[in-house]
């Protein structure tokens, strides 16, 4: 009898000790639940941390508009203010969790005036037009060996409207465009026949494609990362308004990331060549300033 009890209190022993490392291990099939936690390191510094459950092994993150980070806990330097949306999507063996939140930055954070800064803005501000010569608006491959579609001299006459266009930089990360109270229009972004047409022809959906105030960035530049012009706000553009990233569009985003391909200066002018990948092929235009 002694030894049928002492079994049975060993076996009953056994199945506790059992359910209860099962209660403790976490199952691997449950998905995780995304969580984080927003602190500001100060006006222009967030840190976005990590609360979510389940045993996440991979953290994205997106600043809508801004860029992604990766990691349990990470630090984003924004220097304009205004209302983001950053979204944090988790990973674990059960399956994957998106959560978003919307956060503010009160002040802009003045951007230091590197040479690339000075270039653009002058260390205060500095207007651009599309440079009126033959290749300022170019289109083609991927890996530039071949044009597709170059403007000629005749097409700068003809494209009046867009060769009068005024991007001005300010050092404070803002950029006004105007306009001038005219524009191109093509099928591609609502009008026909390609042609000038008033700014007051723009829509309801297009309208953010005229005169305004946006804000822009300046990123990379160091090493093998290419220096990247990041236009932010709706409508802002630079060169045509249907050139977008990954391709080409009928009504304006929320702003356009454009590869710097060259800075050049002689005694009169400047010269800024920005880029696009527009998913066919790249779009190329120069800008330029009176020195």
């Amino acid at each position: 009898m002694k030894n049928i009890q002492k079994i049975t209190i060993g076996l009953f022993c056994t199945i506790m000790i059992i359910f209860s490392c099962k209660k403790d291990r976490p199952s691997l099939n449950n998905l995780p639940k995304a969580a984080f936690d927003i602190e500001f390191v100060d006006s222009n510094n967030v840190k976005f941390i990590s609360k979510s459950t389940e045993n996440p092994f991979l953290f994205n993150w997106t600043v809508v508009n801004l860029g992604d980070f990766k990691g349990n806990g990470v630090i984003a330097s924004i220097p304009n203010k205004g209302i983001y949306q950053v979204i944090l999507t988790v990973y674990s063996q059960g399956g994957r969790d998106t959560l978003s939140k919307f956060f503010e930055i009160t002040k802009n954070e003045k951007p230091a005036c590197t040479p690339e800064m000075e270039f653009l803005t002058n260390c205060s501000s500095r207007t651009w037009t599309l440079a009126k010569k033959p290749g300022a608006l170019w289109v083609g491959p991927a890996n530039a060996s071949t044009t597709w579609w170059a403007i000629d001299a005749a097409g700068v006459t003809t494209r009046s409207c867009a060769f009068n266009d005024e991007w001005t930089f300010n050092a404070d990360g803002t950029v006004d465009y105007d306009c001038k109270g005219d524009l191109w229009g093509e099928a591609a972004t609502g009008f026909k026949p390609d042609g000038c047409y008033p700014e007051s022809d723009l829509t309801a959906d297009t309208k953010f494609w005229g005169s305004g105030k946006h804000q822009f960035m300046l990123t990379g530049g160091t090493g093998t990362d290419p220096l990247i012009l990041k236009m932010i706000g709706k409508g802002a553009f630079i060169g045509l308004q249907k050139v977008a990233n990954g391709k080409e569009v009928s009504t304006p985003q929320m702003g356009v990331d454009y590869k710097v391909v060259s800075q050049t200066k002689t005694a009169t002018d400047r010269f800024t060549e920005v880029e696009v990948n527009f998913g066919a092929g790249i779009w190329r235009f120069t800008l330029t300033s009176p020195e």
